[in-house]
């Protein structure tokens, strides 16, 4: 009986041991020194924020935007929110929002029925004796 209970312990042993060493391997962490010019060079790729404004305003008016209301709205930017704009403009849909509302609104009036506050679709079971309120089971 001793020897199993020995065993046992020894495989366990073995067993965090290894886990032990295998979690304890850390990879080595890099860092250097940046300086302000090459933080500055990363901007130097972005392109000119006047190029940006005119493919922009292009861009609207391709969309349907009338030339006028394109070029106002750009106009009312700044540097930075035209270039925001310009790279997710191909990116966020129009009014794609519509269909998180939609549904948001018919889970909460499917909750509401549910509950018996409201009596909205009619395919929501209701409680048998059709009392208003919440349906509450009596013990």
């Amino acid at each position: 009986m001793r020897s199993r209970s020995f065993s046992c312990q020894r495989l366990l042993a073995v067993f965090f041991c290894s886990l032990f060493a295998l979690v304890s391997v850390v990879a080595p962490a890099s860092a250097a020194m940046v300086s302000t010019e090459q933080l500055l060079g990363v901007e130097d790729n972005l392109p000119a924020p006047a190029e940006v404004r005119a493919s922009l305003q292009a861009r609207l008016v391709a969309m349907g935007v009338p030339g006028d209301d394109a070029q106002q709205r750009v106009a009312a930017l700044n540097d930075q929110q035209v270039i925001q704009v310009a790279t997710a403009l191909d990116e966020d849909p129009a009014g794609g929002g519509i269909v998180t509302v939609a549904a948001v609104i018919f889970l909460v009036l499917l909750w509401t029925d549910i509950m018996g506050y409201t009596d909205v679709f009619p395919f929501v079971n209701k409680s048998p004796n059709g009392s208003q309120g919440p349906i509450v089971t009596e013990n």
